[in-house]
C-alpha cells in the first residue's frame, strides 16, 4: 500500500469519525411516551419511572437549597423592585398575558384556558404543525418572526412562577405552571411544529423547566404524574438536541452550538445513569472546553462581534462553571482562564452607564431571567463570576450584590460581605485598545467613547456583525449620547434587518451610502467581506488619547479609496476631535462619487435644541444637572444636517432618535469635527475657546505617532499645538 493511499485513508477515517461523533445532523429520533421511557429505564437497570421521579425530585442540579424565610426577607429589604417585577410578571402569566421581544403584555389565551404557542402574536401569523424538518423559518408574508413563538416557548417565565411560590407560598403559581406545561405538550407533540426546529430553543426551554421544578420543590414536590410526563419530555429533548446539533465546524460555530452543549450538559447530568445521559455529559464537557477557546478572542470577547451575544455566551460559560462545580464535574484550568478573560473585558468595556455599548446584533437573548435586566447590563454576570472566585478587572466586590445571586447561590452564602448599590453610573475606567475584540475605548472620569475596528467575525461569514467599521458610541454620566442602532428584527423584514446593520445607520464615515461590506440578498446573517479595518496608531496618556484607524472596504470603487478616522480625546478639557479622510491608492475618484461623500454621521437619542448656520448642533440632556452635547464642524466645504431616525434599544422595540449628518462637498477629502459635552454654564466660555483653537488645535495631524518612541516627546509636541 502506497504512502499516499495510507494517508488518504487516515484522513477519510478521521472525517467520518468526526461526522459520527460531533455533527450527527438530523438523525431520526423516535417519539417517546411515558411507557416507553419507563421501559428504557428498566432496560438499563435504572429501576422504574416511579423510582426515577423519586430520586430526581431529591436532586438539585441548578438551584441550591434556598432558605425561604431568609431569601424572602433579603429580597423585600434590598430588592423591593425585584419583588414587584416578579409579582407583575407572574400575575400576568396567571391570566395568560405575556410580554416578549419588546411587546406590551398581550392576552394569548386560546379561548379554552390554554395558550397560542404557535403564533407570532405581533402579526397574528400561526406556524404550521408540520414535521420539524419541513417547518419554514421564514414565511412568505414577510411580516412574521419565528423568534416570537420561540421566545414564548423558552418558558423563561416558568422560574418566575417558582420564585413567586418561594416568596409567597401561593399555590396558584404551581397550578399554573403545571397547566401551561401540559398545554404546551398537547399542542407541540414531538416532532411537530416550529418549537422543535431549533436545538438552541429546546436546550434553553429544558434548562428553564428544570430550574422551575427545583424552585417549586423548595416548598413541596410537584405531583408525580406531572413529573413523569415532564421528565419524559426532557429525555426526548436531550435525544433531539444530540441528533440536531447546530455545529458549523471549528471556528465557525455560534452561540447556538454553545446553547446545545449546555442543554446536553444539564440533561446529561439529570439522566447520567442512562447510556445516553453519560454520552451527552461527556460530549458536552469536551466540546465546551474546545468552544470557549474557539469562540473567544485573545482578550476575551465573543468572536461574533456583538456585545449582546458576548453577554449571552458569557452567561453560558458562567452557567457551565457553576453547574459543573455544584455537580462535581471537572473543568480544565484553560476553561476557567478563558472565562476570567471574558469577565475582565466585560468589566473594562462598560461605559459610564454601567452597560456595554451596543455593538452588532442584539436579540435581547438570555438563558435564565431570574431578574429583569436592561439589555447589555453586565452587573449580575460580573457578580456571578465574583461568587465563583473570579475577580473581573475594575469590578468592586462591595459594589453590587444582585437579586440573581440570591437565587443562584442561596441566601446564607450572601449573608455577609456584600451589599447592594443601586447607583446608575460608575467611573468610565481607563482607555484601552482591545486588539482581539477590535474595539478601542477612550475614556476618562464620566466620559466614554468606543470605536469599532473589528473584522466581520466568525471567520469572515458576518453572522451578527454590522457594517460599523470605525463607528463610535459615546456615553456621558447616566446617558448614552451617540449610539449603535441596535436590531429591530431578523427574519420579519429583510429591509429593516439590513437598514439597521447598514453603514448608513452607524456613526462612521461612508461613501455615497454604499455598504462597506456588501449584503447578500436573502442571507440575513452573512455579508461579503470587502475589506479589513485596522488601527494604525494608538497612544493613551493621563491627559489625552490619540487614535488613528482605517479600512479598505471601498477598494472596489474607482480610485480604490481608503477611509481613515483619527480621534483626539482631551481628558482635561473634556472633548473629542475627529478627522475623517478619504485617500486614493489608485489615482482619483470620478466626479459622481466625489459629489456623494458623506464623511461622518452620529446617531443621537436626544432631539436637537438648536442649529447654528449649519455649523453646530446642540442637544439638551435631562438629569440632575442641565447639560448639553454639541456636535460641531470645522472644515470648509462641509455641511451639517439633522434627520429623524428610528433605532432599536432592544429586539422588537423601536424608538425615535436623530441622525446628525456631516457632508463633504465635491473634491473635499477631509472633514474635521468635534463632540463637546458641556454643562450649560460652560457654553459661552467653551465656544470662545474652540473658536480660538480651531485648526491650530487640530494640527496634531502632523504629529508622527511613534509607538516605540518617547511618549514624553510626543506629548510635548501635541501640547505645544494646544
Amino acid at each position: 500500500m502506497s504512502y499516499l493511499t495510507l494517508v488518504s485513508r487516515k484522513i477519510a477515517h478521521k472525517a467520518v469519525t468526526r461526522l459520527k461523533r460531533y455533527v450527527r445532523p438530523y438523525l431520526p429520533v423516535d417519539a417517546i411516551d411515558i411507557e416507553m421511557f419507563d421501559m428504557i429505564l428498566r432496560t438499563n437497570g435504572a429501576g422504574d419511572i416511579d423510582l426515577f421521579v423519586e430520586d430526581a425530585s431529591a436532586r438539585s442540579l441548578i438551584i441550591p437549597e434556598i432558605h425561604t424565610d431568609l431569601i424572602s426577607k433579603r429580597i423585600a429589604n434590598e430588592f423591593p423592585e425585584h419583588s414587584a417585577a416578579l409579582s407583575k410578571k407572574a400575575d400576568a402569566c396567571l391570566q395568560n398575558m405575556f410580554s416578549e421581544l419588546g411587546s406590551e403584555y398581550t392576552d394569548l389565551d386560546d379561548g379554552f384556558g390554554g395558550v397560542r404557542w404557535l403564533e407570532d402574536f405581533k402579526c397574528g401569523i400561526t406556524w404550521p404543525q408540520s414535521h420539524y424538518l419541513k417547518v419554514p423559518i421564514v414565511l412568505p408574508d414577510d411580516k412574521s418572526d419565528i423568534k416570537t413563538p420561540w421566545e414564548l416557548s423558552r418558558f423563561q417565565f416558568a422560574p418566575t412562577l417558582g420564585q413567586m411560590e418561594v416568596l409567597t407560598g401561593d399555590k396558584r403559581y404551581r397550578e399554573k405552571f403545571i397547566s401551561l406545561v401540559d398545554d404546551w405538550q398537547r399542542k407541540n407533540p414531538y416532532p411537530v411544529g416550529p418549537n422543535w426546529v431549533c436545538a438552541m430553543e429546546i436546550a434553553i426551554r429544558s434548562i428553564n423547566l428544570l430550574t422551575a421544578v427545583e424552585l417549586f420543590h423548595q416548598r413541596a414536590p410537584l405531583p408525580t404524574p406531572f413529573l413523569k410526563a415532564l421528565y419524559t419530555l426532557l429525555y426526548q429533548s436531550g435525544r433531539h438536541i444530540r441528533a440536531n446539533l447546530e455545529d458549523s465546524g471549528r471556528g465557525m460555530s455560534s452561540n447556538h452550538y454553545l446553547a446545545d452543549l449546555i442543554g446536553l450538559l444539564t440533561l446529561g447530568a439529570l439522566f447520567d445513569f442512562l447510556p445516553d445521559g453519560k454520552e451527552w455529559l461527556k460530549f458536552a464537557v469536551t466540546e465546551l472546553e474546545v468552544e470557549i477557546q474557539e469562540q473567544t478572542t485573545e482578550d476575551g470577547f465573543c468572536y461574533e462581534s456583538s456585545a449582546n451575544y458576548h453577554l449571552l455566551t458569557l452567561e453560558f460559560y458562567l452557567y457551565t462553571l457553576t453547574f459543573c462545580r455544584k455537580n462535581e464535574i471537572a473543568l480544565s484550568l484553560p476553561f476557567v482562564r478563558s472565562l476570567q478573560s471574558s469577565l475582565d473585558i466585560t468589566s473594562e468595556l462598560r461605559d459610564t452607564t454601567g452597560a456595554l455599548p451596543n455593538i452588532g446584533d442584539n436579540d435581547s437573548g438570555r438563558l435564565l431571567k431570574l431578574c429583569d435586566r436592561e439589555d447589555r447590563d453586565p452587573q449580575w454576570l460580573l457578580f456571578w463570576g465574583l461568587m465563583e472566585g473570579l475577580k473581573p478587572k475594575g469590578f468592586s466586590p462591595l459594589s453590587c450584590a444582585t437579586a440573581e445571586s440570591l437565587w443562584m447561590f442561596g441566601g446564607r452564602r450572601l449573608q455577609n460581605g456584600f451589599q447592594s448599590n443601586n447607583s446608575s453610573t460608575h467611573n468610565a475606567g481607563v482607555s484601552k485598545y482591545f486588539k482581539g475584540a477590535g474595539l478601542v475605548k477612550l475614556a476618562h472620569d464620566d466620559l466614554s467613547m468606543t470605536i469599532s475596528v473589528a473584522d466581520i467575525g466568525v471567520n469572515g461569514l458576518g453572522g451578527h456583525k454590522h457594517n460599523d467599521q470605525l463607528a463610535m458610541t459615546i456615553s456621558w454620566g447616566d446617558t448614552q449620547l451617540i449610539i449603535d442602532p441596535g436590531t429591530f428584527a431578523y427574519t420579519a423584514s429583510e429591509t429593516e434587518r439590513n437598514r439597521l446593520r447598514s453603514v448608513q445607520s452607524h456613526s462612521t464615515a461612508q461613501i455615497a451610502g454604499l455598504e462597506t461590506n456588501r449584503f447578500l440578498p436573502g442571507y440575513l446573517f452573512s455579508m461579503r467581506k470587502d475589506g479589513v479595518p485596522k488601527v494604525t496608531s494608538w497612544l493613551s496618556t493621563r491627559e489625552l488619547d490619540l487614535l488613528q484607524a482605517e479600512h479598505d472596504c471601498y477598494q472596489r470603487l474607482s480610485g480604490a479609496p481608503i477611509i481613515r478616522r483619527s480621534v483626539y480625546f482631551d481628558k482635561l478639557a473634556r472633548f473629542w476631535l475627529i478627522r475623517d479622510e478619504i485617500s486614493f491608492t489608485k489615482g482619483q475618484s470620478d466626479g459622481k462619487q466625489a459629489s456623494q461623500w458623506r464623511l461622518a454621521s452620529a446617531l443621537i437619542t436626544n432631539s436637537p435644541t438648536e442649529t447654528q448656520n449649519s455649523a453646530q448642533v446642540s442637544c439638551g440632556i435631562s438629569g440632575d444637572q442641565e447639560r448639553e452635547v454639541i456636535i460641531r464642524r470645522f472644515s470648509a466645504g462641509s455641511s451639517l444636517t439633522v434627520e429623524p431616525f428610528k433605532y432599536a434599544p432592544e429586539y422588537g422595540a423601536s424608538r425615535d432618535g436623530c441622525k446628525t449628518l456631516l457632508y463633504a462637498a465635491s473634491g473635499v477629502t477631509e472633514l474635521i469635527w468635534g463632540i463637546f459635552p458641556n454643562l450649560m454654564g460652560e457654553r459661552k466660555e467653551r465656544s470662545e475657546e474652540l473658536l480660538r483653537a480651531k485648526f491650530d488645535l487640530l494640527e496634531w495631524k502632523n504629529v508622527r505617532f511613534d509607538l516605540d518612541g518617547a511618549v514624553e516627546k510626543l506629548h510635548r509636541e501635541v501640547a505645544c499645538q494646544l
